[in-house]
């Protein structure tokens, strides 16, 4: 029934409140000027707005219901396409969600990528690793500015013993100057040891830390992106990640963009075969 509530936006409630605030108010007004005709007239607009309200909360419901088939059906092609011996941490609200879990599994498959790179650490890491170890070969690190956050991370990809695959890293978050710009990212220098990344994966640091929090990520490590390399970025629908892209795009003219429609969206940039001088 969460879900369900979440029906009700914030601006649904103040007409509600203030549609049965006013209204007995200006049936008042009505029947003083026009008597019982008014009123009843006053009556038939109050039924059609309610009317039409059940019809919108209906078309939402469909639309809720059907994102919920979606991801329970993603769930399923997890289960059906990794090994999974344990439970997998809790999916949706701040962490991926299913959806988006599948198109990374495609992704690994795909690419079979060498070197993984992630921002953001937590159930994606552990489904990467599963997928790599299918695949048979490469390897993770998964940045998280939490250390405490990192170390659970750590102690689940245990748990699937899958800690062969992935490096949790606690990287604090510190400035980084980008064209000028000074802006807060995982620290650098935990990817020192990183010279080419087939595969990164951008979902942190978290947007509390400021706008265009994950902004950081292609610049900085642009030039270590392999040919092939893929990006794959997580919340695409959300206005900073939407305006991110669109930053890269402009400064990096060498990178195609393709958007898969996920829950939350998902957004995949590739380098184009002729890169850029800038």
């Amino acid at each position: 029934m969460r879900g369900f509530r979440l029906q009700l936006k914030r601006l649904d409630r103040v007409i509600l409140v203030g549609f049965f605030v006013l209204f007995p108010a200006a049936a008042l007004g009505t029947w003083a000027v026009g008597g019982w005709p008014a009123v009843i007239a006053d009556l038939g607009l109050v039924v059609a707005i309610t009317l039409a309200l059940q019809l919108e909360l209906y078309r939402r419901s469909q639309r809720w219901t059907g994102q919920i088939y979606r991801q329970v059906e993603s769930l399923f092609s997890i289960y059906g396409a990794l090994p999974i011996t344990s439970p997998l941490p809790p999916m949706r609200d701040t962490a991926i969600s299913p959806d988006f879990a599948t198109v990374l599994i495609a992704l690994i498959r795909e690419l079979r990528p060498g070197c993984v790179v992630e921002a953001g650490s937590g159930v994606s890491t552990v489904i990467a690793a599963y997928a790599l170890k299918g695949n048979g070969c490469g390897r993770m690190i998964s940045l998280d500015h939490d250390a405490g956050y990192a170390m659970a991370s750590s102690r689940e990809l245990r748990r699937h013993s899958l800690d062969d695959i992935v490096s949790v890293r606690y990287a604090p978050i510190v400035d980084v100057r980008v064209n000028g710009t000074v802006w807060p990212w995982y620290d650098p220098g935990e990817l020192a040891d990183v010279a080419s990344i087939d595969l990164l994966i951008i979902d942190g640091p978290p947007g509390k830390l400021g706008r265009l929090a994950r902004y950081p990520a292609l610049p900085i490590l642009i030039d270590r992106l392999s040919d092939n390399a893929v990006v794959l970025l997580d919340d695409s629908l959300r206005r900073d990640e939407s305006e991110m892209v669109d930053m890269w795009l402009r400064e990096f003219t060498d990178i195609l963009v393709e958007k898969v429609r996920t829950e939350k969206g998902a957004a995949i940039l590739r380098r184009t075969r002729e890169r850029s001088s800038g």
